[in-house]
């Protein structure tokens, strides 16, 4: 997390954004397929932070993924959509998403 002052000069990509990224394109269908999405409030952290996770790692157990969203707080959804949703993008990666 930083302040948005952090970030200037930066690039940012915004949820929406991702959907031009392979990972995120994925993660996105995921989230819709598995029910992750509910209010929207931590949609765009956890997508992010998915991303950044499947980028590193494309082959997460679960415990990758808990530890890679600790970060973002959800109310709506008890977190088990979204572990699911994260783990089958993993699995419907391509092979060069992740390269």
């Amino acid at each position: 997390m930083m302040l948005a002052l952090q970030a200037e000069g930066a690039s940012i990509t915004t949820a929406e954004g991702l959907r031009e990224h392979r990972i995120g394109s994925v993660l996105q269908d995921a989230f819709k397929a598995c029910h992750g999405l509910q209010c929207g409030y931590c949609t765009p952290g956890m997508l992010a932070a998915a991303v950044g996770l499947l980028q590193a790692n494309p082959n997460p157990t679960e415990d990758d993924v808990r530890q890679a969203l600790r970060g973002n707080l959800c109310r709506c959804t008890g977190y088990e959509h979204i572990l699911d949703a994260v783990q089958l993008a993993a699995a419907n990666l391509p092979e060069e998403a992740s390269a």
